[in-house]
């Protein structure tokens, strides 16, 4: 799929629509299409919706800038150009059109504040800004969708609240763009803004969200950004410009960050991570960065990963797209990936292709309680870079669609559709790990549909379907090395409902990877449990596949993402 379809290709509506209008008669249908005609050209618009399995946040998607701003005569009206003939700050607090003012007034924004800035660049480095709103009066910080002011510095967002910055273009210099800090925050929203072409140093993101030691920060929502061109996405060197970062880096137990929402923004050729989760190595750090949800973005050719998390609980990565991820020095090449133990991390419903690894966990502190699930992604095009060499037996080889290198933990890999790949799913060290529900078509012929080494023993699988089109299916479990399904039925004591079967799939070529009326992975599955452990924990309800359907269709689960 190419970079500009992706960016909308999450699945969910589009799909649904279509199922929807297959239901109807002629006239239901025609019916359904006027009003659609109507209600656009009226001015409507759909509603927003959130990925599967992520709350939508009450504040920073669906406000609207007042469109009278400039014949209120309230006091807490601001227009800022530096680029305009007339502009000055002298005995002119506020600035219009005709004169504005020339910089940003350092100062504490009351409700119901609007400041408008246009023009450019402004080169300060840390402009403070701070903003005491609230959900009946909140704030605005903002250019325009056609002329984006265009920032060299950063600015800082301290100790705010219900406050949205939008339209914003930090265009060249050097270092992080925007950081939202301080002891306290809430309802904070940045979007349709651009962060791009910005020198490294010293380990810095695009938007950094760090509370000060001992505050509090919460419902955070960065939407529809663009990320590109941050630091040397090219060099072999270890180089952190992430785009986001959730973050409690050399923070303690005082201090928490919780309700982030990273929700439709497109990451690029960065020398870091599009985002990184990561609450820091001090005692039981990951209960309190908690609760962020990264949906529906896309990440692609970055030197690191596209989404990471570390230490941290209740992260959901859902609907997200995934490409390009090559191998840069000591970055592998990932499409998404999680280390250092965090707590229910969700891994559901995203498309990862054209990586060195699909989804992979690195290095893991000793924390058995700890859970992973990934479950309904759509992986596929899994192959080492060309000029690698690949030795099929290594436990860390690429190529890999699920490899979990690092153990304590436990980890479910439920109900995924692995396709071309030189690997299906690879677990080293010793962890439980919970395999059911997926298929995996089309392996490298020197290669394993599935390989466990010291996790074997802590390795339960069923429900499974493979296919032989490059060879038999083979596994290594343990010390046992390129065995078939039966004798893995026979000797391992494992996968006794598996199968060995072409797949069906309509047209993996072109990335449809829907089930043919015969294939015998419709109604081989059986419901796992992680999805009552998900509506338990968090009250909705993701029995879906990749495209939004819901799941069953039929009598029983469909193998596979796709139903």
């Amino acid at each position: 799929m190419d970079k500009e379809n992706a960016s909308t290709d999450h699945g969910g509506f589009i799909p649904r629509i279509i199922a929807f209008l297959r239901s109807l008669c002629y006239a239901q249908v025609l019916f359904v299409m006027v009003c659609l005609f109507i209600a656009l050209h009226a001015g409507g618009a759909f509603a927003y919706e959130p990925p599967i399995g992520i709350p939508a946040p009450l504040f920073g998607i669906d406000q609207t800038a007042p469109a009278d701003w400039l014949k209120s005569k309230s006091e807490n009206r601001y227009y800022i150009d530096n680029s305009h003939p007339k502009a000055s700050d002298f005995f002119n607090a506020n600035g219009t059109p005709g004169r504005p003012r020339k910089t940003i007034p350092n100062m504490v924004f009351p409700a119901g504040s609007y400041v408008e800035i246009h023009g450019g660049p402004y080169k300060e480095q840390g402009i403070k800004l701070r903003f005491d709103c609230t959900a009946a009066k909140h704030c605005w910080f903002r250019g325009t969708p056609d002329a984006k002011p265009v920032f060299t510095g950063s600015m800082h967002i301290v100790n705010s609240r219900y406050v949205i910055l939008e339209h914003l273009d930090f265009n060249g210099g050097i270092g992080g763009a925007m950081a939202i800090s301080g002891n306290t925050g809430q309802h904070i929203a940045i979007r349709h803004s651009a962060i791009r072409n910005r020198f490294y140093v010293n380990h810095t993101s695009g938007i950094s969200i760090q509370p000060l030691r001992g505050g509090n920060i919460s419902d955070v929502v960065i939407y529809k950004n663009r990320f590109s061109e941050l630091g040397n996405w090219k060099t072999a060197k270890d180089e952190d410009f992430h785009g986001v970062t959730p973050n409690l880096w050399a923070r303690d137990a005082t201090t928490s960050l919780s309700r982030v929402w990273i929700l439709e923004n497109e990451f690029s050729h960065l020398s870091g991570n599009g985002v990184q989760v990561i609450a820091g190595n001090w005692k039981n750090s990951y209960k309190y960065l908690h609760h962020i949800y990264i949906g529906k973005n896309i990440g692609y050719n970055n030197r690191q990963t596209a989404f990471w998390s570390k230490q941290a609980s209740d992260v959901i990565i859902s609907q997200n797209i995934s490409y390009g991820g090559r191998r840069h020095g000591t970055q592998p090449g990932d499409g998404i990936g999680f280390q250092y133990g965090p707590d229910n991390i969700w891994i559901i419903f995203n498309k990862i292709y054209d990586c060195n690894y699909g989804i992979r966990q690195s290095s893991t502190n000793p924390t058995n309680d700890h859970k992973a699930y990934i479950v309904g992604n759509l992986i596929y095009n899994i192959h080492p870079e060309p000029g690698f060499t690949y030795t099929p037996a290594h436990p860390y080889r690429p190529g890999v669609a699920i490899a979990l290198w690092h153990g304590n933990m436990t980890r479910y890999v439920v109900d995924n559709t692995i396709h071309d790949v030189h690997g299906g799913i690879n677990s080293v060290l010793a962890g439980p790990v919970h395999v059911s529900g997926n298929i995996i078509s089309a392996i490298d012929n020197r290669d394993y549909h599935m390989s466990m080494y010291n996790s074997a023993p802590m390795t339960k699988v069923d429900h499974m379907l493979f296919t032989e089109s490059r060879g038999a299916a083979r596994f290594r479990w343990r010390g046992i090395d390129k065995i078939g399904l039966q004798m893995l039925q026979t000797q391992a004591g494992v996968c006794s409902h598996c199968m060995v079967d072409d797949p069906g799939f309509i047209d993996p070529a072109n990335g449809n990877f829907g089930l043919s009326a015969g294939s015998k992975a419709r109604n081989a599955g059986v419901e796992s449990t992680v999805y009552d452990e998900f509506y338990k924990r968090y009250g909705i309800d993701i029995r879906r596949d990749y495209n939004g359907l819901k799941r069953p269709q039929g009598k029983r689960f469909t193998l596979g993402a796709v139903e």
